[in-house]
């Protein structure tokens, strides 16, 4: 999974509870008619072992947008899925 985690690759670099941390990220996408594709809220994709020391409530910055984590989801295989909710909501 390392190469999917690279910046180089598909990776995006996010500030995580303070510590750099590479992530895929997704944004919330609509289809061309209104209604909503995949996700309401943004989210990212991270390696596990590379956010232990965050928790639901701590900071994520990407891209100069902050975040607060509303959901840590380990899938047991070593990433996890942060569900991601803007910093002002």
């Amino acid at each position: 999974m390392t190469a999917f985690f690279s910046a180089a690759e598909f990776a995006d670099l996010a500030t995580i509870g303070g510590v750099e941390v590479n992530v895929i990220f997704e944004a919330p996408s609509a289809d061309p008619f209104g209604g909503v594709v995949d996700t309401t809220q943004p989210r990212c994709w991270v390696a596990t072992d590379r956010v232990r020391h965050a928790s639901e409530g701590s900071t994520v910055t990407l891209a100069g947008v902050d975040y607060t984590i509303a959901r840590i989801e380990p899938d047991g295989t070593g990433i996890s899925l942060l569900t991601l909710s803007p910093k002002d909501a």
